[in-house]
């Protein structure tokens, strides 16, 4: 058909492809329980080894949406502790919300990101979304 591409992946894309979205998938379900996020990030370390150019890209992301991901929640976490004793002055309600804003931010940005990479990892390219903290 006219308009149609063929898309013909090489020996072990379509291994390398379920290896990175298996993680992504995993990630994604770390967004209800934190446990299988850390299966995910040493997958991906297991995985990374021995991946092609393409694969390796997501590898590198996923072990860096980790870090991030982690890091932003331990960061929060302190910043929503510390504003709980300061509701009896009053100015801990602000920091509480601003602390539940800055949460469902994160939350949303590993969405966006694991959904990014499915459909990158899909098409058995290397992830394509901005790097950083960015959507």
């Amino acid at each position: 058909m006219a308009g149609q591409e063929n898309f013909e992946l090489g020996d072990g894309a379509d291994d390398e492809t379920g290896k990175a979205i298996a993680v992504y998938v995993i990630y994604l379900a770390a967004l209800f329980t934190a446990v299988p996020l850390f299966v995910g990030v040493i997958l991906a370390y297991i995985f990374k080894g021995r991946a092609p150019a393409w694969a390796h890209s997501h590898f590198d992301h996923q072990i860096s949406l980790f870090w991030r991901f982690a890091l932003g929640c331990l960061a929060i976490g302190a910043f929503i502790a510390i504003s709980v004793p300061l509701i009896a002055v009053l100015i801990g309600i602000p920091m509480i919300i601003v602390g539940v804003a800055a949460l469902l931010y994160l939350w949303f940005w590993m969405l966006l990101r694991c959904i990014k990479g499915i459909a990158d990892a899909r098409l058995a390219v290397p992830y394509r979304g901005q790097p950083g903290w960015g959507l």
